[in-house]
């Protein structure tokens, strides 16, 4: 079966395909050419929307205002930037997000819906591009031309001002005129978040109460039966928010087998899924790394105590001095036929000490209290 991304990619090399055929022929259009492998469309009738527009909108004190947005803006930016390589130093290692997340695009961030993220992105850029114009014809920079650009989709747009106008322009004019597109969507991304946050939401009538699943572990026996983007439901007899506090403060026998209900895009669905505390990661260098304890697995037992949630593998790692032996049972498990198939098995290891890993990775955390405190090295989800 063709993934996504194969799809994608065929759709992407058709469209570079295509645009090497027809490029002698966009050479001698007035109104097409081609921008590398986009393609771009020109008009000079358009110009005269914005022309019409800058006669009703105070473009000159728009332009102000824009540079004082675009400025602030960069100071925050910024400062977010410097906290967040600070944070990259100091914060204890933990299993990164995944890179699609970190791209605000629609067609690869799986958190972004397509349909209202493209035309959002479509919007955004339109809107950008068409302050620009009205804020150059407020200072009498003509408009030579106006247009879009395409890749596959709309993926931009245009104003082409007067050369020769911009030249003679002072700096101060420029300036203004670079900073009202921008401008304007910081504007709009200010006032739609108020309006989402004051107006939207507290209107808003959820129809299930649940838990939104943003994103699935990838070693995690959830990943092979709850999408990213559904909702849950229900989870054994737990509903609403006593969800949440059922998985922080688990009574499930680990590696039971319990019922969840999804909600899917409006599909309900119900399904059987092991639950526990899932091993996300093991951190090279301490004891699970060395004992080859497997990513993915549930934690059943430490030393034949149950381990129900995070506050019970914790009390009891604190309650046993660094190099204490101990087993540690584990369930590991495979997905077939609709099923969920387990195996267990018992690692013994010697435990390492909290104070040596923070020692390690984040220093300003440590205590001496943590010399005591035995460590596994294993991140949880």
């Amino acid at each position: 079966m063709i993934s996504g991304l194969e799809i994608l990619f065929l759709v992407i090399l058709g469209w570079i395909l295509l645009m090497l055929y027809l490029s002698p022929l966009l050479r001698k259009s007035r109104n097409f050419s081609a921008y590398g492998p986009a393609l771009m469309l020109k008009f000079t009738k358009n110009r005269r929307i914005i022309e019409r527009s800058a006669k009703h909108f105070p473009g000159r004190v728009f332009g102000k205002i824009s540079n004082w947005i675009v400025i602030i803006s960069a100071i925050l930016a910024l400062a977010l930037l410097a906290y967040g390589a600070y944070l990259t130093l100091t914060v204890k290692q933990v299993a990164p997000v995944s890179l699609r997340y970190l791209v605000g695009l629609p067609f690869l961030n799986p958190a972004i819906p397509i349909g209202f993220g493209g035309v959002s992105l479509v919007v955004a850029v339109v809107v950008h591009e068409f302050f620009h114009g009205i804020v150059a014809k407020k200072h009498g920079i003509g408009i030579k031309s106006v247009g879009a650009l395409f890749f596959v989709i709309p993926v931009g747009a245009f104003v082409e001002p007067d050369e020769k106008d911009m030249a003679e322009a002072g700096p101060v004019v420029r300036r203004r005129i670079i900073a009202s597109g921008p401008g304007i969507n910081i504007v709009i991304a200010v006032v739609t978040l108020l309006l989402l946050t004051f107006v939207i939401m507290p209107s808003a009538s959820p129809s299930h109460q649940g838990l939104y699943v943003e994103s699935v572990d990838a070693k995690s026996p959830a990943s092979y039966v709850i999408p990213t983007g559904s909702e849950i439901i229900s989870l054994g007899n737990f509903t609403g928010n006593a969800i949440l506090n059922a998985l922080e403060n688990s009574t499930f026998p680990p590696g039971s087998s319990q019922s969840v209900v999804l909600n899917d895009g409006g599909k309900i669905t119900t399904l059987r899924l092991p639950v526990g505390i899932v091993i996300d990661s093991t951190i090279q260098g301490f004891p699970a790394y060395n004992a080859s304890i497997p990513p993915g697995s549930v934690i059943v037992r430490v030393n034949n105590v149950t381990i129900y949630n995070d506050s019970t593998l914790s009390q009891i790692l604190d309650s046993i001095m660094p190099g204490t032996a101990v087993n540690i049972t584990v369930a590991s498990y495979q997905y077939v036929s609709g099923t969920f198939l387990s195996t267990y098995k018992s690692y013994h290891i010697v435990t390492s000490s909290k104070y040596y890993y923070y020692q390690l990775y984040d220093q300003s955390a440590n205590s001496p209290a943590y010399r005591n405190q035995s460590f596994i090295g294993v991140t949880l989800t």
